[in-house]
C-alpha cells in the first residue's frame, strides 16, 4: 500500500525535551489493521478520540515491552490528548472522500457525523504480529469502557505534559511513563537507529 507520510512539525527541534526525539517508519498496513482490529473487537462505531487513545496506550505498552510502537506513527499533543498524526490524516481523507492513493481506506472504513468511524470490512490481520495483538487487546480491554473525559485525563500523562501543545510527543517519554528502565530506553533507541539505517 502507498501512503504519503505526514511531515513532522518544523518546531520539533526547538522542543525543550531531555530525551532525543526518535523516528520510526510509519507502516500503513499495521495502522490499517490496528484500526480494524479495534473496531472489530468493540463491534460498533467508535469516535476518533477513543480509537486514538486506544492506539496511544497500545503503542506505549509495545514500546516498553518490545522496543517500538506498533505502526510507527508519531503522536501530537492536542488539547484532548495524544493524536496519531498519520492515522488522523487518513481518517480525514475518509471523511472528505478525496481521490488520493490513501483513499483505499474507504474500502474498510466509513465516517459518520464527522467523528465516528465504523468498520465496513475487515482487513488482513496477518500484518499484525503476536506482540501487536497482545498490546492492542490490553489497551482495548483497559480503555473501551472509558468515556471521553476519562480517556482525556488518562492520556494527559507525563509524556504528554512534557510536549508543547500541537507538537510531537517524545517516544522515550512515553516509554518512561510506561515504566521503561534504562536498559529498555537504550534498546528503544537502538531499534529506532536500526530503522533509520535501513530506510
Amino acid at each position: 500500500m502507498k501512503s504519503t507520510v505526514h511531515t513532522k512539525p518544523q518546531a520539533e527541534a526547538a522542543l525543550p525535551q531531555s530525551e532525543p526525539v526518535l523516528n520510526f517508519r510509519f507502516n500503513i498496513n499495521k495502522a490499517l489493521c490496528s484500526i480494524g482490529y479495534i473496531l472489530n473487537k468493540i463491534n460498533t462505531k467508535v469516535d476518533f478520540h477513543k480509537v486514538f487513545k486506544i492506539i496511544y496506550f497500545a503503542d506505549k505498552r509495545h514500546l516498553v515491552e518490545y522496543g517500538s510502537p506498533i505502526s510507527g506513527d508519531f503522536f501530537i499533543a492536542m488539547e484532548n490528548g495524544p493524536v496519531p498524526s498519520n492515522i488522523y490524516d487518513l481518517f480525514k481523507e475518509i471523511r472528505r472522500n478525496l481521490n488520493t492513493d490513501k483513499n483505499m481506506f474507504n474500502e474498510y472504513f466509513s465516517v459518520e457525523n464527522r467523528y465516528y468511524i465504523s468498520l465496513k470490512t475487515s482487513p488482513d490481520f496477518s500484518h499484525l504480529s503476536k506482540s501487536d495483538v497482545e498490546c492492542l487487546e490490553y489497551s482495548i480491554n483497559e480503555n473501551k469502557d472509558l468515556d471521553f473525559s476519562e480517556l482525556t485525563d488518562k492520556s494527559h500523562d507525563s509524556a504528554y505534559k512534557k510536549a508543547d501543545i500541537n507538537n510531537e510527543i517524545n517516544f522515550l517519554e512515553m516509554a518512561k511513563d510506561g515504566g521503561a528502565d534504562e536498559k529498555t530506553i537504550k534498546y528503544i533507541i537502538s531499534i529506532s537507529e536500526n530503522q533509520a539505517i535501513r530506510a
